[in-house]
C-alpha cells in the first residue's frame, strides 16, 4: 500500500469513527435524568433542537433552531422541557 493510500485510508477511517460517535444516546446536556423522573417526560430522538425546549430555554442557550436530530425531552404536545422540568405551554405566547 503507498503511503497516500495509507493516509487517505487512515482519514477516512477516523471520519467514519468521528461520525458514529457524534450521536451518544448518553447525552445529559439538558438533563436526561431529570427527564425521565418527569411524568410527563421522555428522553428520545427528535428531529429539531427546539421541539421540546420552552421558548425561555431557547433564548437562554441562544439556541438556533435547526432541523437536526438531536437528543432531547420530549413532554407532549401541550408542555414543554425548561431544563428541570415539563412544564405547560402558555397558549398566549
Amino acid at each position: 500500500m503507498s503511503r497516500k493510500s495509507l493516509i487517505f485510508f487512515v482519514t477516512g477511517l477516523l471520519i467514519l469513527i468521528n461520525s458514529c460517535q457524534e450521536f451518544d444516546d448518553t447525552d445529559t446536556f439538558l438533563g436526561d435524568d431529570l427527564c425521565e423522573k418527569d411524568p410527563y417526560g421522555e428522553w428520545k430522538s427528535l428531529s429539531n433542537e427546539c421541539d421540546y425546549l420552552c421558548k425561555e430555554k431557547i433564548a437562554e442557550l441562544k439556541i438556533k433552531c435547526q432541523d437536526i436530530r438531536t437528543q432531547g425531552c420530549y413532554c407532549g404536545e401541550s408542555r414543554c422541557w425548561n431544563g428541570e422540568s415539563c412544564q405547560l405551554i402558555n397558549e398566549e405566547d
